[in-house]
C-alpha cells in the first residue's frame, strides 16, 4: 500500500483528495499548511511515496515544501496542483520542469490517473 502526503491550505480540497485516494487503496496523510506537512514528514517513520501539494500555499510555494521534504525522502515523487497553467508556472520559475502537474479543477478520474502514472514512472 502506497502512502501519499496531501497538502492544500483549503481543508475541503484535502478532504476530497483523501476520499478519492483512500477509495483507491492509498494511505493518506493530510496537511493544511506547509509547516504541518513538514512536521508530518519528519514524524512519519514509514515511506511516503508521493507528495501532492497545491502550487501556492499561504506562506510559500509547494515547490519549497517539496524541496524541504525531498532532502530526507529523495525517492518520494511530487505532484503539483494549480488553477494556473503549467507552462506559465514553469516560465515564471515556480514549478520545476518535468514535475508532475494537475490543473485545477480536475475530475476524480484525472486525479487517480495522474497519481498512478506518477507512482509507476
Amino acid at each position: 500500500m502506497e502512502t501519499i502526503l496531501v497538502v492544500d491550505d483549503e481543508g475541503p480540497v484535502v478532504t476530497v483528495l483523501r476520499n478519492v485516494l483512500e477509495k483507491n487503496g492509498y494511505t493518506i496523510l493530510e496537511a493544511t499548511s506547509a509547516e504541518t506537512a513538514m512536521q508530518i514528514s519528519d514524524d512519519y517513520l514509514a515511506e511516503i511515496h508521493l507528495l501532492i501539494t497545491d502550487h501556492l500555499l499561504k506562506r510559500c510555494h509547494g515547490a519549497e515544501v517539496a524541496e524541504r521534504i525531498l532532502k530526507s525522502r529523495s525517492r518520494m515523487k511530487v505532484l503539483y496542483m494549480s488553477g494556473h497553467n503549467r507552462d506559465e508556472l514553469i516560465t515564471e520559475g515556480s514549478l520545476p520542469p518535468g514535475a508532475g502537474f494537475l490543473q485545477k479543477p480536475f475530475l476524480p478520474g484525472e486525479l487517480r490517473r495522474a497519481v498512478r502514472d506518477l507512482l509507476d514512472s
